[in-house]
């Protein structure tokens, strides 16, 4: 599982990608959980809209729309702890990520209206007990949000 350590958020599509094999790049950070279940799971939470407020949140904000994220930013980023769910909801979130790990996710200023994150967030939801209601809340704001959409605020 590779990390970002920037993304220009009006065209980026994913926080955080899976690959069959390793790869060299400058821009992404490996992070490699033991438990493949527990990588997946992590991937797919990255990806969904709680986990992408997640990983906002500690964003470095010198360029709202462009942010940074050093090691120390993306070993901070608070995640659940998916050892400690029960295996269904693992193995749920897990399948989940099979199932999609193929499919293309909107740009994040057009998330609102993703059909694929919303499977993401459905998944995501149901496994960690959220209110769907406030998820898809956060889903629509966060994809009118300036530094997202990189349009001035009026």
């Amino acid at each position: 599982m590779l990390l970002p350590h920037r993304l220009w958020l009006p065209l980026a599509r994913v926080a955080a990608v899976m690959l069959p094999e390793p790869a060299v790049g400058s821009r992404w950070t490996p992070c490699r959980p033991h438990d493949p279940s527990i990588a997946k799971s992590l991937c797919l939470y990255l990806n969904s809209t709680p986990g992408l407020l997640s990983l906002l949140g500690e964003r470095d904000n010198r360029a709202p729309s462009y942010p940074s994220f050093s090691l120390d930013t993306l070993r901070s980023v608070p995640v659940p702890d998916f050892t400690a769910l029960g295996e269904p909801e693992r193995d749920m979130l897990s399948g989940w990520f099979d199932w999609l790990q193929h499919e293309t996710l909107q740009p994040f200023p057009q998330m609102a209206g993703d059909p694929v994150r919303a499977q993401i967030d459905d998944a995501v939801t149901q496994a960690l007990g959220l209110d769907a209601q406030w998820v898809a809340t956060i889903r629509r704001e966060l994809s009118r949000e300036p530094s997202v959409t990189d349009k001035r605020v009026n």
